[in-house]
């Protein structure tokens, strides 16, 4: 299956955590061509903007696995489907991380049972080169737009 899509993605990571009665931290790591390569819990029952998630499990993982793009999540089992501030320092610690080995984070989705929020819709990250993820879904909607005109 491609993640090519933000809803196909929170959908996915939704999935992953439907049974799961804790807080947890999860990774997506995926390949070029956002496939998906495997999903690992990194935290269990652990509050993600807390000091006690750390960036270097999802570097491990992600370098493990050969993944240039990954996506992470939180699920907040009985809470909203909101992120923090806290939530949100813990995502560019992680971002900054990341990048640093050349690693891509397309998104980041608080999940509480089937809905999610990507946190990069709240905070619109703008990094000048973009994620390959965001670089993805504008092709994907400019492909549309033109198949539309030549109708």
């Amino acid at each position: 299956v491609v993640y090519n899509d933000y809803d196909r993605a929170g959908k996915r990571m939704a999935e992953y955590f439907k049974d799961n009665k804790k807080r947890a931290v999860a990774i997506m790591l995926l390949d070029n061509g956002m496939r998906e390569r495997a999903i690992i819990t990194l935290y269990d029952d652990v509050f993600y903007g807390s000091a006690a998630v750390k960036a270097a499990p999802f570097i491990n993982e992600a370098i493990l696995a050969g993944a240039s793009v990954v996506i992470t999540a939180h699920n907040n089992p009985f809470g909203p489907v909101v992120a923090t501030d806290s939530d949100m320092e813990t995502n560019r610690m992680i971002d900054m991380a990341l990048e640093q080995v050349g690693i891509a984070v397309a998104e980041h989705y608080v999940i509480s049972g089937d809905k999610y929020f990507g946190t990069r819709e709240r905070r619109r990250l703008a990094l000048s080169a973009g994620t390959e993820f965001d670089k993805f879904r504008q092709s994907r909607e400019l492909a549309a737009v033109r198949e539309e005109g030549e109708k």
